[in-house]
Formats: C-alpha cells, structure tokens, sequence
C-alpha cells in the first residue's frame, strides 16, 4: 500500500507566501493609530483633571448634563477626546479611568460606534475572562454602524464596488481558463480560412491583431474579456456556454452599482447631507444654522431644511424662530406630523398648554403610534392639572415605547430640553435627499465606469451585454466554426479538413495508431510522438496547478467543476475586496480610534487560508480519485457497471 504525504505539506511555500503577501494589510490597525486622534479630537481635558478619577468624574459629569440641556444628541467632538484618553490610559494600565472615560463617551454619543468599542474593551480589560463584555461590545458597535451616515455609506459604497470588482475579477478567472483550453482550437480553424501559402508569422499576426482588436480601440478590460468568451464561445460546452451567459447578463448589473457607489461616496461630503444629518442627531455648530438658512432661501419649498432650522432654534431657546420655522413647514404640508409634535413642543416650553395640546391631538391623528406625541401630550395635561389624562397617555407612550420613556424619566430636569421628546429629521428622508439625483452624483459615477468600463457609453452600458449575448448565440447557430478538435492525447489541434477522423474522435491519428499499437510505425517517430504526449501532459499538470494556486476556485473551473469554482470564486473575490476597501481604504472619522489589534484583517487572513486549504484538499481528494480510477480493479469493476445496473433493470 503506497502511503501519501499529507496535502498541506507540498504546499507550505504557498502558505507563507499567502501570508507575506496579506502582511501589508495588518500594518494599518497594528501600528498604533489611536495616536493620530489628536488630530481630529479637541483638547478639552487639561492634565489637572485627567491626574485621579475624583476630579475627572465631576467635570464629565457636568459636560454630560450641560450636552442634555442644549438637547445634544451625540456630541462627537467630546466622545473622539475622551476615546483617545480611554486608550491612552488602557496602554499605561490605568483601568479605572479607561473605564470611567469610556462610559461617558458612550452617555455622550449613544449612537457612536467608537463609544460602544472603547466601552466595551475597557471593561474586558479590567478582567480578560469576560470575554463577552468584548464580543458583544463589538458586536453592537457593529450594528451601530448601520445607523450614522459616515459608515453606513461607506459599508454600501464598499460593498457595491467589492461586488462589481468581484464579478469583473471572476469573469477574468473565468476567460483565462476558456482561453488555455480552447485558445489552440481556434487559432488552429483561423488558420484554415487563410490562404496556405501565407507564412506562419503573417498568420500568427492576423491572429494577433483580431484577438487584440478591442484593446487598439481603447475597450476597457471588462468588454475585452467578453470578446474573447465570444470568440470561444461555439467551441464551449453547454455548461460553459450558461456560465458564460450568466456572468455576461450580471455585468447589466455594474452600471446600479456604480450609481449606487457614487451616491454613497458623495452623500457624507455634501454639504446639504452633512448638515442635516450632524444638526438632527449630533452637535450642531452657528456654521451649519447659517447654511440651513442660506439653502432654505435658496430653496423655500424644501421642508427638511426648515425642519432642522425649527429644531435648533428651539434647542437654542429661541421659541418665536422655531414657531416661525414650523408653521412654514405645515403650510407647505399640513401632514407633517413630526412638525406639529415640535411645534407643540415650542408651546409648552412658552406655557402655551392649549395650543400645545392641539397641535399633539393633530398629531395622533396622523400617526396614532407616536411615542413622543403621547409622552408629550402627558406633559402637557399636566400644566393644565388634567392627572387623570396626563396618566392615561403616559401610560400609552410606555408602552409604545418603554426604553425612550425610562431614558426621559432618568434624565428628568426642569429644561425645556429634558422635559418633553423633541422629533428628529427621520434618517429615511435624510437619505431619500441623499439618493436623489444630481450632477455630482452622475459625474462620480460617469468616472467610475470608464475606469472600469471604458468604451461603451454609461447610459448605455445595461444594454451592452444583451448585445453581447446576442451575437454569441447567432455565432453558435453557423456551423461553420468551431470545426477543429484538440488531441485529449498529445494536445495537437486537428479538424476532418486536415485529417480523416470520425465526429466521435477525440485522438488525432498518430496518437490512435500510437495507442492502439499499429504495425508499421517507425520507432524514431514513436519516441518523439511517445516525449511530445508527455511534455503536454507534464504542461497541463502545471497549469491545472498554476489556476490551483493562483485563486480559490480557479482550479475547480479548470478541471470543469464550473459552478462550485465559479461561487467560490466569486464569494472569496468579494470578501477580498471588500475588507481592503471598507478596512483600509475608505475610512472615516472614528478609525483611528480603534485600538492597535488586527481585527478585520485576521478575519480576512483567516478565511484566505481556509479558502487555500479547502481548495488543497479538494485538489488531493481529485488526485486520489485519479490514481483509484488508474487501477485495474477499478477499470474492471468501472467495464463491468454498466451490464451490473442492465441486470438489476432487467431483474
């Protein structure tokens, strides 16, 4: 019994190269970036209150409550500094203050990732059993993500182009492997239509420049590779011939995903965005109330503008401005429900209980499940002495909504902020701005596209690949190509123009009299024929292994597994470019509040490796079967199946 080696031996080399090559990609997260936050976070903590937790606690203390009396909804500025002290003190061992200074980051800033990370590593820093303070600190900093508009966008624009990037890559992967096995047949029917008494280079030339003909006319790569799946496309089998269809028809695809990249890159650096986004669920500044105003006379039917002037106008105790702003949003649309609870706000904050009342009953017309308008409306039925009401619809907004009305109580004061729920912007308008479409948008995605897709029109570029589908098909229906064979043998390319061969050979003729052990057949020619067939098998050998090696996936569409190699091709493709572009490429404000751990990368390098492994043992299990196939008993026992299974039908 012949014993093999383990799979993975052999292949140590591709492993450590693997690993060199993904090396770089760590850098970023392990060189200790927290540093680089000064740059962006203010210097607000003087050495003095940093020095003991006893000084440091009261005066975070007082920024928290003076952020809930200007009605702060996440005050980032002030988060960003007390995460790059949390991380300083978690690097000198001073767990205590690294916990104290992360959870008032948090109670600043509920809704920042960073917040909820920092917290969560200083609590699994003080004890590193508990370990679940870490996982699910992280993965509800996750979550949070989805929720702001810098990451969000970002996860979307990286997703989308990891997408396009992964069906190009796959599509390329894909061709590479049609051109070596069907490359020599068409070359060999090409030379065919020319004249005989042409010289092998002009030929070769011929060839040359038709195979290269899109690339003369500046096509980009993506419309190349379908040019050449066209020209094999008659010499494919059904199987490929339905891959290739799918991955040509997905292509109708990038345009949406470029479009949708495009809105995702530039939603965070409009200005518009930004600052309905920062004014509605950050810290607004004098700058962004300046810019509200200057874009609502720009555009006086723009009702989320107003909006947000109203909302900190109030928030800044100016109640005649924000009633201003807000009788001009319902006079716009009388069914703004969100503006009538805010308007009803302005009311009680100036002791206007009646009107106040009105305006949460209108409300509730339009939107019985208003949390905010029930909590509201207790509030006001207080300042009218109405209990027994006020009772009633506090306990209805508990039970829409029982966390925001605890956090209410918890952060009860005598402030016009604290006292009653003011409405937000609803972050689906937010990005229903953000979505629509305008010249900026259209331009970054006319840019993308011709550095993928150049040669073909963007307005076009959906419509291409039916072009390219089409034509295939008429190619498929003449039978006039697709007439050479190639030696299963030796690898020569062979047609019945040539050769006196039946429809059903796969051997060209010496390989037949060779095989079939002819009389007649000079010795000298048997040896050189005998070193040819080996040097093509030893050929194929290696480049079944190169596709093996060169992408997870890529040996399985080589050896004609086309739907396992294609998926896995194109999952790994994805995940690659997907953790360089959001890990490491697009960034935003909070990256570099991370602490000096691997993170996304590790991730990635492990599933590089898995993928490497799986695609090794796949490999080892196909060789295995191959050399039981070689077997006689096997070969027996394969002759002898068929009369086996016609007994069973019969009996």
């Amino acid at each position: 019994m012949i014993k093999n080696k383990p799979f993975f031996l052999p292949r140590a080399p591709s492993f450590i190269i693997i690993i060199i090559l993904f090396f770089p990609l760590l850098s970023q997260y392990s060189s200790g970036s927290p540093a680089r936050a000064a740059d962006f976070a203010p210097a607000v903590l003087s050495d003095d209150i940093l020095n003991s937790v006893e000084t440091l606690k009261p005066f975070l203390e007082n920024i928290y409550q003076q952020s809930l009396d200007r009605g702060i909804k996440n005050y980032y500025l002030y988060s960003f500094a007390l995460i790059r002290e949390c991380y300083t003190a978690l690097d000198t061992g001073q767990y205590d203050k690294a916990l104290l200074l992360s959870e008032y980051a948090e109670q600043l800033s509920p809704d920042l990732p960073a917040a909820t990370a920092a917290l969560a590593q200083s609590r699994w820093s003080r004890n590193k059993l508990l370990v679940y303070y870490l996982i699910g600190g992280k993965i509800t900093s996750l979550f949070k993500q989805l929720y702001e508009l810098e990451p969000l966008a970002r996860f979307i624009a990286a997703a989308m182009l990891s997408l396009a990037g992964a069906l190009l890559l796959t599509l390329a992967l894909f061709c590479l492997a049609l051109l070596a096995k069907y490359l020599p047949r068409a070359y060999h029917d090409f030379k065919h239509i020319l004249p005989l008494s042409m010289p092998h280079a002009v030929s070769l030339g011929w060839a040359l420049f038709i195979f290269c003909a899109p690339l003369l006319f500046n096509f980009s790569l993506c419309w190349v590779l379908c040019y050449w799946l066209l020209l094999m496309f008659s010499y494919q089998s059904k199987q490929e011939q339905k891959a290739t269809i799918c991955l040509i028809l997905f292509l109708s695809l990038i345009p949406q995903f470029l479009a949708v990249t495009a809105t995702m890159l530039a939603a965070p650096q409009s200005p518009l965005i930004k600052t309905l986004w920062t004014a509605n669920y950050g810290s607004w500044q004098d700058r962004d109330a300046d810019y509200l105003k200057s874009y609502s006379e720009a555009h006086p039917e723009d009702t989320a503008s107003l909006f947000t002037l109203g909302l900190i106008s109030k928030k800044e105790g100016d109640y005649k401005e924000a009633e201003r702003y807000y009788q001009k949003v319902l006079e716009r649309n009388p069914q703004h429900s969100l503006a009538r609870v805010n308007l009803g706000n302005v009311y009680c904050a100036i002791k206007k209980p009646d009107q106040a009342i009105e305006q949460y009953q209108q409300a509730l017309a339009l939107k019985p499940s208003s949390t905010a308008a029930h909590f509201n409306l207790s509030r006001a039925y207080l300042q009218k002495f109405m209990f027994t009401e006020s009772e009633a619809e506090f306990m209805k907004a508990k039970h829409l909504d029982s966390s925001a009305v605890t956090y209410l109580l918890a952060t009860y004061a005598e402030n016009p902020n604290r006292l009653l729920i003011d409405e937000p912007l609803p972050r689906a308008e937010i990005w229903q701005k953000a979505f629509s479409s305008t010249s900026e948008n259209r331009l970054l995605a006319q840019q993308l596209w011709d550095f993928t897709c150049r040669g073909i029109p963007f307005a076009y570029g959906w419509a291409a690949p039916g072009a390219f589908i089409i034509c295939a098909l008429l190619v498929l229906k003449n039978k006039r190509f697709a007439l050479a064979k190639r030696c299963m043998t030796c690898g020569r390319s062979f047609c019945r123009r040539c050769q006196r061969v039946s429809a059903q050979t796969q051997s060209c003729t010496q390989c037949t009299n060779i095989l079939e052990k002819k009389e007649g057949l000079d010795p000298a020619l048997r040896e050189r024929k005998m070193l040819t067939i080996k040097k093509y098998q030893d050929r194929q050998k290696t480049i079944t292994t190169f596709f093996t090696f060169l992408f997870p996936g890529a040996g399985l569409m080589r050896k004609g597994y086309l739907v396992p190699g294609l998926l896995c091709t194109l999952l790994f493709t994805f995940f690659l470019f997907f953790t360089v572009m959001h890990g490491f490429v697009m960034t935003y404000s909070w990256d570099i509040m991370l602490p000096p751990a691997p993170g996304l990368s590790l991730i990635g390098l492990g599933f590089i490796l898995l993928c490497g492994l799986a695609v090794m043992r796949a490999a080892h299990q196909l060789k295995e079967l191959d050399m039981t196939a070689a077997t006689p008993a096997a070969a027996a026992k394969k002759r002898s199946a068929p009369h086996h299974k016609a007994a069973i039908v019969k009996g």
